[in-house]
C-alpha cells in the first residue's frame, strides 16, 4: 500500500466502474490508497477492472468483492 487515504478535494467514490475506461483513478483498500492508475478495461457487470501497467507496476485486476473501492474526480462521471 502507498499511504493512508488523504481526502483530495473533489474526489468521489464511484461504483459505476463501466464508465471509467481510459480514466485515471485512485484504488483504495481498507481506506488506504492502494494504487493510482489508468483504467484499461472493465468487466461488463462492473465487478472488476484492470489498471494499466505503469513504470514498475504491472497490469493489475481489482475487484469489488475483495473490498476495493474506486475514487475519481466528479468530471469523470459526466
Amino acid at each position: 500500500m502507498i499511504n493512508r487515504h488523504v481526502a483530495i478535494p473533489g474526489m468521489r467514490r464511484t461504483d459505476e466502474w463501466e464508465s471509467l475506461v481510459g480514466r485515471v483513478v485512485d484504488v483504495h483498500l481498507d481506506n488506504d490508497l492502494h494504487r493510482r492508475g489508468m483504467v484499461e478495461d472493465v468487466m461488463p457487470d462492473s465487478s472488476g477492472l484492470w489498471i494499466a501497467a505503469q513504470g514498475s507496476c504491472s497490469r493489475e485486476f481489482v475487484d469489488k468483492a475483495s473490498g476495493y473501492t474506486v475514487w475519481t474526480d466528479p468530471w469523470t462521471l459526466l
